[in-house]
């Protein structure tokens, strides 16, 4: 209802019972400051404040209340907002951007504080909105899912989960495509013939997202010498040996295609009293496709020449690779 002035009395003007009476009625329509219930619409034009300074004031929504904003720009603005019982529930708006939208314009503003109190009734029901990282996680365990395909990706065939690069490096033993010439099974390994002949060893998978950087051979000089040998310990990697359309001596991964283990000083130092050495292969060369390389070998090559000594023991290798996307398997 609204309410409308009665009368202007000047002095000696007479009051009415029909004028006491629309006074009264108006009465009973006023809201009571102390509480009361109104079962009507209220239109404010000017403000309504819930406390005033440091005194805070509070507005409750009983069940099945609504707080509502029905009209296109119309905006209800909250410092903060508690939300209890069944939620807020938005149906079919039209305004915002986009449409009915929800806008939380600072950190932490949604915050769910029980399970399950943010929930989608529908698939797509919570999106990223096309902006890349829309959806963050920034503690451990802060996605988590208790049911068997919890999470799953359905974006074809190079859909992966996918991190920053990070390096790996695992040793490997030794595989042996058939003991060439004068190789032999050695103590770890196997044993250098001290001749040009060279030997080809399976290396183990390396996930195909990955970019394989080098592959280290740990070698062990197996006597004394006295000068340094000619040729030294060697390897090559090779790949492009799966599929047709390669040669068949396969495509290295570096260059040079053979690689040596460092010049030492002096004989003695070649031997490094019988501890290990290392000599190591940078893959630069076709090292990111190695699901279209195939299997990847390695080719050992025993020192040889002028200064030469058989026995060198071959003991494993060392791959280091990078990798972007996780289990992007077979």
């Amino acid at each position: 209802m609204t309410f409308s002035l009665i009368n202007t009395w000047s002095f000696g003007d007479k009051f009415t019972s029909a004028q006491a009476n629309a006074i009264a009625g108006d009465l009973v329509n006023c809201i009571d400051k102390t509480g009361d219930t109104v079962a009507g619409i209220i239109v404010i034009t000017g403000q309504l404040d819930v406390g005033t300074g440091s005194t805070g004031g509070q507005l409750n929504v009983a069940q099945n209340g609504i707080i509502q904003s029905t009209a296109n720009g119309a905006t209800i603005q909250f410092g903060g907002i508690a939300i209890f019982g069944s939620g807020i529930s938005q149906v079919n708006g039209t305004g915002g951007s986009p449409a009915g939208s929800i806008q939380a314009n600072g950190a932490g503003a949604i915050r769910a504080l029980a399970a399950n109190s943010v929930e989608s009734g529908i698939a797509g029901g919570i999106s990223d909105g096309g902006t890349p990282g829309g959806i963050a996680i920034t503690v451990a365990s802060g996605l988590t899912t208790s049911a068997a395909g919890g999470i799953r990706l359905g974006g074809g065939s190079s859909d992966w989960p996918s991190y920053p690069p990070r390096t790996y490096t695992y040793a490997v033993p030794l595989c042996p495509c058939g003991p060439a010439t004068g190789w032999a099974q050695g103590t770890i390994g196997l044993s250098g013939p001290a001749t040009s002949q060279s030997q080809l060893v399976v290396l183990p998978r390396v996930f195909p997202g990955a970019t394989i950087t080098t592959v280290s051979l740990v070698f062990a000089v197996g006597s004394s010498h006295s000068g340094v040998p000619a040729n030294l310990v060697g390897l090559s990697v090779l790949g492009g040996v799966g599929q047709a359309g390669f040669t068949p001596s396969g495509v290295p991964l570096g260059s040079p295609s053979i690689q040596y283990a460092p010049t030492p000083a002096s004989g003695a130092a070649w031997y490094n009293s019988g501890n290990t050495q290392l000599a190591t292969y940078n893959c630069t060369l076709a090292n990111t496709n190695l699901s279209a390389l195939g299997p990847l070998y390695v080719v050992l090559y025993d020192e040889y020449g002028t200064n030469s000594i058989s026995g060198n023991q071959f003991c494993s290798l060392v791959v280091t690779y990078t990798l972007q996307t996780l289990l992007q398997m077979y």
